[in-house]
């Protein structure tokens, strides 16, 4: 071949290879501020989870070596030695508690006696979704029908009591609609819970879904710090000051007020609807919020765990792994089963089913549930409970506190929590284009917002009626049953900056004056939010900074605006991040400082038990706290 034939044909080779990456250099630049980072990463050879024009999410190794340290298996916890000496069966409408009458020798050598109790709420006193009655306790033998929701069992012998136990004694519904038929939408929900820590933590319920078809949102974007805005946006769509604005979480009978509720939706439209968080004293709507005067779904299952809290426990990770002869994950998968098995008949439900007991307090726990979790699903699936089910099984955030947060792979696992959606095959048969919609989706940057468009579109579909009414907190957001736009970014998808994944950052030194600027600047943000919450904080410590841990920068747009991603350890001791956004002047010194977020990293509930009962908590380090721990570091 002729030598400058050659020539030619290599130099049309590489203006086309140039002119490759200058395209894709402009199509990741066109964007808006949220994309612009992705410019920088044309040719990175990292492998993403999400690669879309408008979002590239790294793809963890769920068994990085920053890690390794960290993680470990739990291994799973008995809570008895001995079957349940009681048992609920359901007959057509008939709800029947029953003594198995098998067991009884193994409790006890002499004769026992069992009676029951029927466990209603009581809502005088100041705390209205915290208190219970109980009735007198009645006598049973074998079997007895029962025609309240919740009930407590306790068995003696002359001696002592043997046995207590709480249970679950669903009423069906009172009524049958005409859309009966119409598919059922439950929620399951493990707190904390990142993407790769589900596959790492839970394999054999991640290989079940996997292999099952189920639909996994790789790159679902949690859009705040904590479970309440997070979970606010998937059951309002609103973000965290339009929730508190709207239906405030921290007055009396607000809660109950708000019409924004999804499952306020559902309920017009016939549905059953059900509520159940499996460890009471900090649900996402109590702890240090009022909670509900009445309850907000037809079946309420706070009652139930409030008096499944006062029995015997057994502890794993911090938490109440075992309350009485059972453990606290189980009963919400059994009530998950009955809610399905008593309404079936009736009419639809829609239900959200929360589970903090064993994932809140350590990152690693979840393993000891793993084995759990697979029977549950089969036997949901091999019992037919998702036959005309939908179900989203997803968790509000990664773990957010501890060593493994501060890792890179830490920091990434906090913003990706896990979701797998199964879609019945009536449903997906009969709706076709919005199933092929939805595996599409699951490629793409999505949000608890679009989590919330899409519970009503499901309502819609079955009900031409239905109006669906657009996110607060995102207006741009949509049903995951529809195409989605691949150019969506984390601005257009209501993530703030400090939350998005799809930014890559630059490390920054962290010895710098400018850094050291910053971070000053943001510890007394920190005291001017402590003192923002007048009597409320009365008693918390002044902070003052002691070290920069990390710090990365993110250019919006050069020698204009800078995000700042910076880590700082104050003294008294506490773990603090945030975005700092700096809009620069005509001279680079000319600048102006913003606090966007912050997240807290460290542990701080022991170190503010005084203000629990206050949204200070997350920013306070109590001062008695602070003359204790000088105390005893001067004994030793």
């Amino acid at each position: 071949m002729d030598m400058h034939l050659i020539y030619n044909y290599k130099i049309i080779l590489v203006g086309m290879a140039v002119l490759n990456v200058l395209y894709l250099v402009f199509e990741a630049y066109k964007g808006n501020g949220s994309s612009l980072d992705i410019a920088t990463n044309v040719l990175d050879t990292r492998k993403y989870i999400i690669d879309t024009p408008g979002c590239r999410i790294e793809d963890l190794n769920p068994f990085s070596n920053e890690i390794k340290d960290y993680v470990y298996k739990i291994k799973k916890l008995s809570c008895r030695n001995r079957g349940l000496l009681t048992y609920v069966t359901r007959t057509d409408n008939a709800v029947t508690l029953n003594i198995n009458s098998s067991l009884l020798h193994d409790y006890s050598a002499f004769k026992i006696d069992c009676c029951y109790s029927i466990i209603k709420r009581n809502t005088t006193g100041p705390k209205p979704d915290d208190n219970l009655s109980f009735s007198d306790c009645i006598h049973f033998n074998d079997s007895v029908t029962v025609n309240e929701n919740f009930v407590k069992v306790e068995c003696s012998n002359f001696l002592h009591k043997v046995y207590e136990n709480i249970h679950a004694t669903l009423q069906p519904p009172k009524w049958v609609v005409s859309n009966k038929d119409d598919p059922s939408v439950i929620l399951v929900g493990i707190d904390g819970v990142s993407r790769s820590n589900f596959i790492r933590s839970m394999p054999r319920t991640f290989e079940f879904c996997e292999r099952n078809s189920w639909i996994n949102l790789g790159g679902y974007n949690k859009i705040a710090d904590n479970t309440y805005p997070n979970l606010m946006a998937v059951l309002t769509g609103m973000n965290y000051s339009q929730a508190v604005n709207s239906c405030d979480p921290y007055k009396i009978s607000a809660l109950n007020n708000c019409e924004h509720f999804i499952w306020n939706k559902y309920r017009k439209r016939n549905y059953s609807t059900a509520y159940a968080e499996d460890t009471p004293r900090i649900a996402t709507f109590n702890g240090i919020k009022a909670g509900f005067i009445d309850p907000p779904t037809d079946y309420y299952f706070r009652p139930y765990f409030l008096a499944a809290d006062d029995l015997s426990t057994k502890y794993l990770c911090l938490k109440a792994h075992c309350t009485g002869p059972e453990k606290t994950g189980i009963r919400m998968q059994v009530l998950i089963k009955d809610f399905i098995s008593a309404i079936k008949d009736s009419t639809p439900g829609f239900g959200l089913f929360w589970m903090n007991s064993f994932s809140h307090e350590d990152v690693n726990c979840p393993s000891s549930m793993d084995d759990d979790f697979v029977e549950f699903f089969e036997e949901l699936e091999s019992g037919g409970y998702l036959d005309n089910t939908i179900v989203i099984f997803l968790s509000d955030h990664g773990f957010r506190f501890g060593r493994i947060r501060l890792t890179h792979t830490g920091w990434m696992e906090e913003r990706l929590p896990f979701i797998y959606i199964w879609i019945p095959h009536r449903f997906r048969m009969n709706h076709a284009v919005q199933y092929t919609n939805l595996v599409e989706n699951s490629n793409k940057l999505t949000t608890p917002y679009d989590i919330y468009m899409t519970l009503q579109h499901i309502l819609a579909l079955s009900n031409k009626t239905f109006i669906e009414s657009p996110s607060q907190g995102c207006p741009q957001c949509q049903s995951l049953l529809k195409p989605m736009d691949s150019t969506r970014t984390c601005v257009s998808s209501g993530v703030p900056q400090h939350f998005c994944t799809c930014s890559t950052y630059e490390k920054i030194n962290k010895d710098s004056a400018r850094l050291k600027e910053i971070a000053d600047f943001f510890v007394e943000e920190i005291n001017k939010i402590v003192r923002s919450y007048g009597n409320a904080s009365r008693g918390c410590s002044r902070y003052f900074l002691d070290r920069i841990s990390h710090a990365k920068s993110l250019i919006v747009k050069q020698d204009v605006e800078e995000n700042i991603l910076i880590g700082v350890v104050t003294n008294p001791e506490a773990i603090f991040e945030a975005t700092i956004r700096i809009i620069y002047g005509r001279d680079q010194t000319d600048k102006t400082m913003t606090l966007m977020e912050t997240s807290r990293l460290d542990r701080y509930a022991p170190k503010t038990f005084c203000v629990q009962n206050s949204p200070v908590q997350m920013y306070c380090y109590y001062m008695f706290v602070l003359i204790l721990h000088y105390h005893l570091l001067n004994r030793q």
